[in-house]
């Protein structure tokens, strides 16, 4: 699957975390931006259900 945006690349790219924490705002900020802007936040926030386990249907 592609993604294609008009906001630009560098708007859906999410920089390394550093270890010492210093960067955690901007992680944070892109990382929530990003995911939003491909509508996935369900994900994160729990609003969205959990797919069935596929071995669960088989019998």
């Amino acid at each position: 699957m592609s993604f294609e945006t008009k906001l630009g690349d560098e708007f859906l790219k999410v920089p390394k975390l550093a270890a010492e924490g210093t960067n955690w705002v901007t992680y944070k900020d892109r990382l929530l931006w990003s995911v939003e802007a491909r509508g996935l936040r369900g994900h994160l926030d729990g609003s969205e259900t959990e797919p069935e386990d596929p071995k669960s249907l088989t019998g």
